[in-house]
């Protein structure tokens, strides 16, 4: 599942909404990419609004737009009400809580350091800050609907359709 695969489901899911004429809407819009390895200082696009939020492989070339970007998806998480605390959440301290000293790796206290079910390649390269994270603010209208919470779990949904099984970070449903 490529962002841009995830940007056509979301509009599409939306347009599903308007068409049954629900009562629930919302608008979206997807950052532009976030390299965690460049960026460890610096603030998460959207990242004090809720969401929906992709980590995705690293690509292979400069261009990381959304359009056309075709990165393995990672994980699928969501957000309220802010999702940079949450995405710093996943990756952990870069400042070692024994010693207070930057990490080396950066950012080996992530999230699936132990988890054994993961690729050692890719608990590596978050280790490292080699994954890309791109942030989908939801404006909704007042509603008692969790939005973020629904579009994650569509997503994950129409991820495992596509491939049956979830993208390898989101241990559980």
């Amino acid at each position: 599942m490529s962002v841009e695969f995830i940007s056509k489901k979301i509009t599409a899911f939306r347009e599903r909404l308007e068409t049954e004429k629900s009562p629930l809407e919302f608008s979206f819009e997807i950052s532009e990419p976030w390299y965690f390895k460049d960026r460890k200082e610096l603030r998460i696009p959207y990242g004090d609004q809720c969401g929906v939020y992709i980590f995705t492989a690293p690509p292979d070339s400069s261009d990381m737009q959304a359009e056309g970007m075709d990165a393995k998806v990672w994980y699928v998480g969501k957000s309220v009400p802010a999702m940079g605390g949450r995405i710093w959440k996943h990756m952990g301290p870069v400042l070692d809580p024994e010693t207070g000293e930057e990490c080396a790796p950066p950012f080996k206290h992530h999230r699936w350091r132990d988890c054994k079910v993961v690729p050692d390649k890719i608990r590596d390269k978050l280790a490292n800050g080699n994954v890309v994270i791109y942030t989908i603010p939801l404006e909704t209208i007042e509603c008692s609907i969790d939005v973020a919470e629904m579009l994650e779990k569509y997503l994950l949904i129409e991820y495992a359709l596509c491939y049956q099984s979830l993208p390898v970070l989101n241990l559980s449903f």
